[in-house]
């Protein structure tokens, strides 16, 4: 069970894009991560470090009044029939865990590419 939280967690890291709104009210709604931009040193992995100063940026951020929001959350993660109900049924019924991550991935890029 911990391994399937920890493949989901890692998985919505990797799904997530953000994309950025100015405004001159004070910032306010859910922060998103991106694990690129939280992988600092390039070796695929982040660390406890890695995270807290990318909170930190995060939050200088929304105190300037950029908040940081992805403009496909929805369509990726609250869609009944989006990619990651789909990747994570793929995984828990069929258990191949690595062809579920690369088709969730696809589906959402494609996603992604589309609103861009």
């Amino acid at each position: 069970m911990l391994r399937l939280r920890s493949l989901a967690f890692a998985t919505a890291l990797v799904l997530s894009s953000i994309a950025y709104a100015q405004n001159n009210d004070f910032a306010t709604g859910n922060m998103h991560f991106d694990a690129k931009d939280m992988d600092t040193n390039g070796d695929h992995m982040v660390s406890r470090e890695e995270m807290q100063k990318y909170g930190e940026k995060m939050w200088d951020m929304m105190a300037k009044g950029k908040t940081p929001y992805s403009v496909v959350e929805n369509a990726i993660f609250n869609d009944n029939n989006g990619p990651w109900i789909k990747m994570i049924n793929q995984a828990v019924f069929t258990g191949n865990i690595k062809d579920a991550q690369a088709s969730g991935q696809q589906a959402a890029q494609s996603l992604i590419d589309q609103a861009q």
